[in-house]
């Protein structure tokens, strides 16, 4: 699966609760026709949880070093790597999602919302394998985009994730009251 993936910050001025009212209200449909006129296999958008515990947990475990959870995270699935560069040039997909983006700029910090393609690898499946997280249904989609060392080249970064990441994480699903997905995302933001 290749996916572009647009972590969004709110601007500082605007409140969370405002922030998910005007994505509700205004916003997500402008996002979902976006999708469509990307011909995008799958679309998904995820609003933070504030101070859900075990991101305040995770904060801790961590000194308090962890960055801040973004506020809105967008994905764009493509299943093949043909399909989304033919959503992003020929569909002209990168000039409409930059004009969607400044359109918006009174909301949105650009500056601290990055974006960048991705290949997902799952690191702890769940059984059976057909669970999805949704609102309010007591399942966790748990995303983790952290940033890579500036000294490593793509290829350690990918070998990082693959044999040091993915090990610690497995067994933190064990301990979960509730299920919770994790994904390994490798991405390369520098």
């Amino acid at each position: 699966m290749i996916r572009l993936e647009y972590y969004l910050r709110r601007n500082p001025t605007i409140t969370a609760s405002s922030f998910r009212e005007r994505w509700e209200q205004d916003l997500k449909s402008v996002w979902s026709e976006l999708a469509l006129a990307l011909d995008c296999s799958s679309a998904r958008a995820q609003l933070a949880l504030d101070n859900h515990p075990a991101t305040t947990a995770m904060q801790a475990a961590r000194g308090g070093q962890m960055e801040t959870p973004f506020d809105l995270v967008l994905e764009f699935w493509w299943l093949t790597e043909a399909q989304a560069i033919e959503a992003l040039e020929t569909r002209q997909g990168v000039e409409q999602i930059a004009s969607l983006v400044q359109q918006q700029e009174s909301w949105l910090d650009r500056a601290a919302s990055p974006a960048w393609m991705a290949m997902e690898f799952p690191q702890v499946n769940p059984t059976p394998e057909t669970l999805i997280a949704e609102a309010g249904q007591g399942i966790n989609k748990i995303q983790f985009p952290l940033r890579a060392l500036s000294h490593l080249d793509e290829q350690a970064v990918r070998q990082y994730w693959l044999q040091e990441h993915g090990p610690i994480i497995r067994p933190l699903h064990l301990t979960q009251a509730s299920y919770a997905m994790f994904r390994s995302i490798i991405s390369i933001m520098r």
